[in-house]
């Protein structure tokens, strides 16, 4: 359902093989083009030509998967930046081109695709903002582009760049939840609760889960080591057998769902500021601690303080 991207004057795709000293390949826009040729009822504002450039050596990526493997997961992520570059080569929302990329080696390649490598970076700090700067992670939370397809399906992800063609920012993606009846901060908040869950049909390529924030092991306070920054999240781990009321203290951002193990099922219960929630009823239950603030603008991202 892509749009097809610009081709040279030739008709060609511009691609190259070459040493590259740091990644496995890279994507360049090389000339601006504003609107897109192959899209005949739609004006593009930054639509541009890009060029696609292959490593010449896969057999020395330190990587378990096999050069031939690695070649064809490369490939399809790159030329996917092309694609996007079809579409806007200056969208505000800069998450998009890496996630969606890795994305979409997960749906086009097969056992060849290398993003399930990725997500451990992510899992390992579930606290850190989404859209944040940090390196890394925005190859790492393509899954929350595979849950956002798991719910609205496949073609949704095209439609976020079809809405980067005439919004920018987070409105580019708060434009495709608002045809679906969601939010960013209701789509975020589900994407942590799947990532507690692991229920991805690719979890099993997964070679990590999300990590603890800590145990609530008594009753009274119990606060963090760190901070939890705008739509990111903390797992507590419940060590207290039986119903307890638990209620945050904080920004007034922050809210509780209580995560429950049964059957080999993850049950979620709602808490808000605070609630009861009986920990007796499950294998395995944790509070998820959320924090539904968007960023002023993607990758502004800041910290606050709790306790439960």
């Amino acid at each position: 359902g892509w749009a097809a991207p610009i081709r040279d004057a030739d008709g060609r795709y511009r691609a190259y093989v070459a040493r590259i000293t740091d990644a496995m390949g890279y994507t360049k826009a090389v000339q601006m083009v504003f609107d897109n040729p192959n899209t005949s009822n739609v004006r593009e504002r930054a639509a541009a030509r890009a060029a696609l450039v292959i490593n010449n050596d896969f057999a020395h990526m330190g990587k378990k998967a096999t050069p031939e493997s690695l070649m064809h997961a490369t490939v399809t992520h790159e030329f996917n930046h092309v694609i996007q570059n079809g579409y806007d080569a200056q969208e505000g929302l800069s998450w998009l081109y890496e996630s969606t990329a890795s994305w979409t080696e997960t749906t086009t390649v097969g056992t060849d695709q290398d993003a399930t490598d990725y997500v451990a970076h992510d899992l390992a700090s579930p606290e850190v903002c989404w859209t944040t700067r940090a390196r890394g992670f925005d190859y790492a939370q393509w899954t929350l582009l595979q849950s956002l397809a798991d719910s609205y399906g496949e073609h949704f992800i095209v439609g976020i760049w079809e809405n980067s063609v005439r919004y920018d920012g987070f409105e580019t993606m708060s434009q495709s939840l608002a045809a679906v009846h969601s939010t960013i901060p209701a789509a975020l908040e589900r994407w942590r609760i799947q990532n507690f869950a692991l229920d991805y049909d690719l979890a099993p390529l997964f070679n990590a889960s999300v990590k603890s924030a800590g145990a609530i092991t008594r009753n009274g306070r119990w606060s963090p080591r760190g901070r939890i920054e705008q739509l990111g999240a903390n797992y507590v781990e419940i060590r207290l057998r039986g119903p307890r009321a638990y209620s945050l203290r904080g920004d007034n951002n922050l809210e509780l769902v209580g995560l429950g193990q049964r059957n080999g099922q993850i049950e979620v219960v709602p808490l808000g500021r605070g609630g009861v929630f009986d920990s007796s009823a499950y294998e395995y239950a944790a509070l998820m601690v959320f924090n539904h603030a968007v960023p002023p603008t993607p990758g502004d991202c800041r910290g606050v303080d709790y306790s439960i």
